[in-house]
């Protein structure tokens, strides 16, 4: 036969066993419960924290009141396991591109800028190269780019921008100017 399984080790085994439905009981339950009762919130804006001492936090980015989510969250938990609403971080990326080229709608470029940096989610991380891209490619009258600043809560960065699982990136100042 097997070794006795210990109290933990059968908890670990039945948590997995269960599907996370949106039903509740389960904390993959209580994330997808979210996301169906409330109209624009997606996976990358929920995490389940099961690693602090008691219970779990839900940390959601956007969505309703707090007031709401905890109303879902109280509804929505396993019995005996307090859930805890926990707001992340926000993160204010600036950025500031010198560009050359012909008629480049500058202002286009910078709403593009900014849909990067806001479609990152909770955790995402920022990524160079992606600003990049996302600006060669936001007008097709850009020959290249000359100057590329970058910071993060107005600490400068020349590499990627690790996020934290508890933060958010929001853009802050974005500027593209013609050269």
């Amino acid at each position: 036969g097997e070794d006795e399984e210990t109290n933990a080790e059968l908890r670990e085994r039945t948590k997995k066993a269960l599907v996370g439905t949106a039903g509740g009981g389960t904390t993959e339950g209580v994330e997808s419960g979210l996301i169906e009762a409330f109209d624009g919130l997606d996976l990358e804006d929920v995490l389940i924290d099961e690693s602090v001492s008691s219970g779990f936090e839900v940390v959601v980015d956007g969505g309703p009141s707090d007031s709401d989510l905890n109303d879902e969250i109280d509804r929505l938990q396993p019995v005996a396991v307090e859930g805890t609403l926990v707001r992340p971080t926000d993160v204010t990326i600036d950025v500031t591109a010198d560009v050359t080229g012909g008629s480049i709608d500058a202002s286009k470029v910078e709403e593009d800028i900014r849909d990067y940096i806001s479609g990152r989610g909770l955790g995402g991380d920022i990524i160079r190269d992606q600003i990049i891209a996302t600006i060669i490619t936001g007008d097709d009258a850009i020959d290249g780019i000359d100057t590329l600043d970058t910071s993060a809560d107005a600490t400068s960065f020349s590499d990627d921008k690790s996020i934290g699982s508890r933060e958010s990136p929001e853009p802050g100042t974005v500027t593209v100017n013609v050269t």
